[in-house]
C-alpha cells in the first residue's frame, strides 16, 4: 500500500514537472518570438509580417525644435540615422506633425511627433514592420525605454496567409488551435458571414505583454480569421494584448 502511494506521489511530482517545463519551454519561445509562428504553422498558414506598434503622450505642447530634438533621439535609440530627405511636415491652425519615414536591416520604420496645442498636449508615435521571421521585434520594444521621460504602450500584430477559404464552421477551431499553441483561455468571440474573432488570455505571455482590462475582463491576446472570398484566400491574425484597426 505505502508502495502504492509513493509511485502516485511519483506521478504527481512528473507530472507537475512536465507542465512547468511546458511552461517554461513556451515562455522562452515568446523570447525569440516563435510562439506566433508556431500558431501559424499548426493551422498551416504562411507568416506575412509581423508589426509593432508604440506610442507615448506628454501633458504639454512643443515647439518644432523639440519635436525635432526628440525624434533625433528616438532614432538614436534604434541606432537610425538622421535624413533631412526623409522627413516630412503638416501644420494646421492646432497642430503640428513631424513625420520620419526609413527603411532599414529588413525594417519598416515609422516615427511621428505631433504638438496638438488645441488639447495642450504632444504625441508620440513608433511603427515598424518587417516580414522578416528572423526579427523579434519586442526586443526593438526595449530600445523605447532608453528615452527618458516617455512611458510607451505597444501592441503588436502578426499576420498569416491560408491560400484557400475557410468556411464558417472551421474558423472557430483553427481559433482553438492557435489559442491553445498560446495556452491562452478564451475569453469573448465574434463572428459574421466573413470572419470571426476570438480574445484570450495566457499567462504565459503576461511575461512579455501586460494584459489590458475591459469591464472587469481581462485580455492579451486577440486571434481573427477573416475570409476572401473573392481571391479565394484567408487572412489569420494575431494580436497581442489586442489587434487594432480593422481585419
Amino acid at each position: 500500500m505505502k508502495r502504492a502511494i509513493l509511485y502516485v506521489l511519483i506521478f504527481i511530482f512528473l507530472c507537475s514537472l512536465c507542465n512547468y517545463s511546458i511552461d517554461y519551454t513556451i515562455g522562452k519561445q515568446i523570447e525569440n518570438q516563435s510562439p506566433y509562428y508556431l500558431s501559424f504553422a499548426s493551422i498551416g498558414a504562411i507568416s506575412l509580417e509581423s508589426r509593432m506598434d508604440c506610442w507615448a503622450k506628454i501633458n504639454t505642447t512643443s515647439n518644432r525644435e523639440s519635436l525635432e530634438n526628440d525624434l533625433t533621439n528616438i532614432l538614436k535609440a534604434f541606432g537610425l540615422p538622421m535624413r533631412p530627405e526623409n522627413f516630412t511636415e503638416e501644420n494646421s491652425s492646432h497642430s503640428y506633425i513631424l513625420r520620419y519615414d526609413i527603411a532599414a536591416q529588413n525594417i519598416i520604420y515609422q516615427f511621428i511627433v505631433e504638438s496638438d496645442g488645441k488639447l495642450g498636449e504632444t504625441y508620440y508615435i513608433v511603427t515598424l514592420l518587417t516580414d522578416d521571421k528572423k526579427i523579434n521585434l519586442m526586443e526593438y520594444r526595449n530600445k523605447l525605454d532608453k528615452i527618458i521621460g516617455l512611458e510607451w504602450t505597444c501592441y503588436y500584430l502578426y499576420t498569416g496567409l491560408l491560400n484557400n477559404n475557410i468556411e464558417q464552421s472551421s474558423r472557430l477551431t483553427m481559433v482553438d488551435v492557435v489559442l491553445k499553441n498560446l495556452k491562452a483561455t478564451k475569453v469573448d468571440t465574434w463572428a459574421n458571414e466573413n470572419s470571426l474573432s476570438t480574445t484570450g488570455y495566457s499567462q504565459v505571455l503576461v511575461r512579455k505583454i501586460p494584459p489590458v482590462s475591459i469591464q472587469e475582463k481581462k485580455y492579451n491576446v486577440q486571434v481573427a480569421i477573416s475570409s476572401d472570398y473573392k481571391n479565394n484566400k484567408t487572412y489569420v491574425y494575431i494580436g497581442s494584448p489586442l489587434i487594432l484597426g480593422d481585419y
